[in-house]
């Protein structure tokens, strides 16, 4: 009989497994006492072993993700050194650096499409973009080939983009995300149509991954500030470019060899007429695009028209644009302050209050309101919308003016102070302010302080004719017979 080699117990080998050098209870023993494959263990495992068979099936490297990675990297240094914050980037410097914006976009820059594809509104933006990148497109590019990967990249971030344009083109646009989502639904597509020497299992997988990854993407693509049409746009435009492209690893063990672009494939011919088919579909879209979007970049263009003072040549193809498009707020409100700016206040208020109630709340509308309630000396309504927009936006300058101008015209002298007060803080060179200021402090009897505020804005503002006559008549009123210090 031989002896257990642990407790040196005797036990009938015979009975057990002829090499059996243990007797049952040892064994028994050491399989309870074996640790348990854990959840992190068993994933871990299954990282490795998919880590090893694409370095069996793929051993190349993903080039292309690491250039794209380290220009966006590149294009963020030169953000910041123009001025953008670490996790901000205010839109005019984005436009200024090539960031999708539609009334350039359509009026012939269309290169925006592209450039936008590599700046970001922060780090934060760009971290995230570019984690995603690197697990999707590396994974991507080494199944597909790094000139199918280029197509699948480049057309979808256009078609992501293009998709943005033509449903909102008013909003300034950037960042890798719709090419991301692309490579998602490109892999999605790839993966379920076999076109990757996988098991099933391993494809089963990671179509697991790829949707949690998308929905909980699309969760977060519903918060505010977000551009979920550019993702929409990448997500779609990625199946479809997928279904398209060729199988590139023909052989399970199939070699590779390493260049920037040029596989050794046979399969480079049929990518080059996916990617001809992408930029015919591009353009098709961008044209069709301009097509519809041409009121809304009639009435964006009419916004700068109306800030250089030439409101009255765009009302007329702004009051055919509102009745095409009656559910336009930005139609409305570029109507409405034409309609302030060349007095037809009734018009005025009747567009700026369809404005606001197709977009409730918007403090640019209200402000707007305001100034349109002032000068129909409705004094109690422009204080409302004036407050409406410093609710929103407490620092807008204009809005207490608007604000002050309203209570001084409500009676409200003291209040009208205290928000003068608030602009000159801040801009001490304002005339209005100053003018504001004055009278306030006139009507409450401060006659030496009043007279020598409106002395202050006619210096600031020597060619206004009006603050000349006020200032004439505020020193006949408190009884100065002359007003050596007037201009």
């Amino acid at each position: 009989m031989p002896n257990c080699e642990v407790c040196g117990k005797d036990f009938d080998r015979q009975s057990e497994s002829t090499a059996a050098s243990k007797c049952p209870d040892c064994t028994a023993k050491n399989v309870l006492s074996a640790p348990a494959p854990t959840k992190r263990n068993a994933s871990r495992e299954d990282a490795a072993a998919f880590a090893a068979e694409m370095n069996r099936i793929a051993p190349s490297h993903p080039v292309i993700t690491w250039t794209i990675i380290a220009i966006c990297s590149a294009v963020f240094v030169v953000e910041i050194l123009k001025g953008a914050g670490f996790d901000t980037m205010s839109p005019d410097l984005a436009i200024r650096l090539g960031a999708d914006y539609g009334p350039l976009t359509m009026s012939g820059q269309w290169w925006r499409l592209f450039t936008s594809m590599f700046l970001h509104f922060g780090f934060f933006h760009l971290a995230l973009n570019m984690w995603c990148l690197w697990a999707l497109g590396s994974l991507a590019e080494r199944l597909m080939g790094r000139a199918a990967y280029l197509v699948l990249y480049i057309g979808t971030g256009l078609c992501g983009g293009l998709l943005s344009l033509a449903v909102h083109p008013q909003l300034v646009g950037a960042g890798a995300s719709g090419a991301v989502f692309g490579i998602s639904g490109g892999l999605i597509t790839y993966l379920a149509l076999k076109k990757a020497p996988l098991s099933f299992d391993r494809v089963k997988k990671q179509l697991t991954s790829l949707g949690i990854f998308l929905a909980y993407n699309f969760i977060y693509s519903l918060k505010p500030g977000v551009d979920m049409m550019a993702h929409a746009g990448g997500l779609v435009s990625g199946l479809a470019i997928a279904a398209a492209l060729p199988r590139f690893l023909i052989v399970p063990g199939a070699e590779i060899t390493p260049a920037p672009i040029a596989e050794n494939s046979s399969v480079n011919k049929r990518i080059t007429q996916v990617a001809i088919a992408c930029a015919i579909v591009i353009l098709l879209g961008a044209f069709v695009t301009h097509r519809l979007q041409a009121d809304s970049m009639y009435v964006l263009s009419s916004l700068s028209q109306i800030d250089a003072g030439k409101s009255a040549g765009v009302i007329p193809t702004l009051e055919k644009i509102v009745v095409r498009q009656p559910n336009s707020s930005l139609a409305h409100f570029a109507l409405g302050c034409a309609y302030v700016r060349v007095n037809q206040i009734a018009g005025a208020v009747r567009e700026l209050s369809l404005a606001d109630g197709l977009q409730p709340g918007d403090p640019l509308t209200e402000q707007e309101l305001g100034a349109a309630y002032l000068s129909q000396n409705d004094f109690a309504k422009g204080i409302t919308y004036f407050q409406e927009t410093l609710a929103k936006q407490p620092k807008n300058n204009s809005a207490h003016i608007g604000l002050g101008a309203s209570l001084f015209g409500n009676g409200q002298y003291q209040e009208a102070v205290t928000e003068a007060q608030t602009v000159l803080s801040t801009a001490p060179n304002d005339s209005n302010a100053h003018s504001i200021l004055g009278q306030a402090e006139l009507r409450l009897g401060q006659n030496d302080d009043g007279l020598h505020e409106i002395e202050t804005a006619l210096k600031l503002d020597p060619g206004n004719t009006e603050l000349r006559a006020l200032l004439v008549r505020a020193y006949s009123t408190t009884g100065h017979k002359d007003h050596p210090s007037l201009p």
